[in-house]
């Protein structure tokens, strides 16, 4: 027999903190939570942080994936930003969230 839980946006977040996994800001948990509640997907945290990643700024995003895009094409760092989440986007989800940070799907 298989049992079925629904949570609320709240008991979500929850699901991670009791697990030491408290890793996303308030947008980051409500994106996720958005898609997984379209997706009837089942709440699996540490699949989800496996998969999902939430960057503060560009800065941080650039660490880990500026390597994808050549600086001697951009004029200024907001071109090259813009040029990193065409290609992030082509690759992979990536959302720009309205905190000014970033989640992306890891690939």
């Amino acid at each position: 027999m298989t049992v079925f839980m629904t949570l609320s946006q709240y008991e979500f977040e929850q699901q991670f903190r009791n697990m030491g996994r408290d890793y996303y800001s308030p947008e980051g948990y409500e994106l996720l939570y958005e898609m997984l509640d379209d997706m009837d997907g089942e709440l699996d945290v540490v699949a989800v942080c496996c998969e999902w990643s939430e960057y503060e700024n560009s800065k941080a995003l650039f660490e880990d994936y500026g390597y994808l895009v050549d600086e001697g094409d951009c004029e200024d760092e907001e071109e090259r930003l813009e040029l990193l989440g065409d290609e992030l986007e082509a690759r992979t989800l990536f959302f720009r969230l309205s905190n000014g940070g970033y989640l992306i799907q890891d690939f």
